[in-house]
């Protein structure tokens, strides 16, 4: 018996060799393939170390350190980088938070206050209307709700009749007064007056005014940032407007982005007087003082630090372009960023202000006088409304002149 039992034993011990074999294999090959993976991070671990260690050796801080790896990752390829953030380390104390622009999406930042203002407004109209059905019906409701509802629907139709009937049509002029060392004790003062978006309609509104209310300020020199019309049949009411303006005093203009690819846009300027700027300077002798200006369209905006390297250092300097957004690449090289396209939200909100913008900065820079660095620079809300399939309204956001009054200190 005890023979037998041996031989079964070492039977089934012969016949269990083979797969005994067979996975001692399989468990060498699992234990290969785990130290080429661990192989291959290995290797990964230490490119990223000497791409991180790349950086530091050309003196870019750690925080930087990680910009640059997030720039060579190809995942983030979409993403864009402002230059308020690449200029952090180079002595910009007063770099807005990092803003980063994934490309086109369903909603941004800039657009959900906005959207939320639209959405509670059409829920205020829902319940109006629904209020109204249920009254019609003759069945009871809350009283004091309907009440609420029907209040808010009525103050909604004021606010939109004055938006549309009356603040589109009442121009702001907003006096600015600054101080330049490069006057002096001259007692000289120079007026320049600034505007904005007119976005110019076949159906004048503020055009055919305008040119009185600014030569009764006076200006030495008029600066436009640009956004001439809305459509091309808004053209011929703009050029006669502008012809005016030159009239009164050297006019300087920079193209925006609804004049960029307008149809018959091409001589959008010319024949009336006014001087364009893209890329080229100007120099304005107003009573012994030099101004030096010049300005880009948009589009153009690399080109800005090349433009400025020819700002002299004893004139008034002053760079002119639509949109506010490049303020850290021009800090400290002009005294003075004139500024237009947010409008001033168009439609605000009494202590919250725009409700949207367009701007990279949000709501940083939605409206009037900031300094960065030695430069000024001044946001004009505009004197026309968004063109396409926006409303025709301003709310609590008046057009606006903006007249710059600098002294020498």
């Amino acid at each position: 018996m005890q023979a037998g039992r041996w031989s079964r034993t070492k039977r089934s011990k012969l016949r269990s060799a083979p797969s005994t074999k067979k996975a001692t294999s399989g468990v060498s090959i699992t234990r290969e393939c785990e130290n080429g993976a661990h192989q291959l991070h290995s290797v990964q671990r230490r490119l990223a170390r000497d791409e991180l260690k790349r950086p530091a050796a050309l003196g870019i801080s750690p925080r930087q350190r990680g910009l640059h790896r997030l720039q060579r990752r190809p995942e983030h390829a979409d993403i864009r980088i402002p230059r308020s953030l690449e200029s952090i380390g180079r002595g910009q104390s007063d770099a807005p938070p990092p803003v980063l622009n994934y490309g086109a999406t369903v909603l941004t930042i800039d657009q959900i206050p906005a959207f939320v203002f639209v959405a509670c407004v059409a829920l205020v109209y829902v319940l109006a209307i629904r209020n109204l059905i249920v009254m019609a019906r003759g069945k009871a409701g809350s009283i004091p709700v309907r009440r609420v509802v029907f209040s808010l629907a009525v103050i909604g139709l004021f606010c939109f009749a004055y938006g549309y009937f009356i603040e589109p049509y009442w121009p702001e002029v907003t006096r600015v007064e600054l101080r330049t060392p490069k006057l002096g004790g001259t007692g000289k003062t120079l007026r320049i007056a600034h505007i904005s978006d007119l976005h110019s309609d076949p159906r004048p509104r503020l055009e055919e005014r305008l040119p009185k209310l600014i030569a009764d300020l006076n200006p030495d020199i008029i600066l436009f940032s640009g956004d001439a019309v809305n459509s091309p049949e808004g053209i011929p009411v703009f050029r006669e407007c502008l012809s005016q303006l030159a009239k009164i005093a050297p006019t300087y203009v920079v193209r925006g982005n609804w004049d960029i690819g307008l149809p018959g846009g091409s001589n959008l300027y010319a024949g009336t007087g006014a001087h364009e700027l893209n890329g080229e300077a100007a120099t304005v002798d107003i009573r012994g003082t030099m101004v030096w200006l010049t300005g880009l369209a948009v589009g153009r905006a690399h080109q800005i630090r090349n433009t400025l390297t020819e700002a002299p250092a004893n004139a008034f300097t002053i760079f002119l372009y639509h949109y506010p957004d490049e303020i850290y690449d021009v800090a400290g090289k002009v005294d003075l960023y004139c500024a237009g396209h947010t409008h001033g939200g168009q439609v605000a909100l009494p202590v919250y202000g725009a409700l949207i913008t367009f701007s990279r900065y949000r709501k940083r820079f939605e409206s009037g006088l900031f300094k960065i660095d030695r430069t000024y620079m001044y946001v004009n809300r505009g004197i026309g409304m968004e063109g396409g399939l926006a409303p025709r309204v301003r709310f609590w956001s008046r057009p606006e002149i903006t007249v710059y009054e600098i002294a020498g200190t």
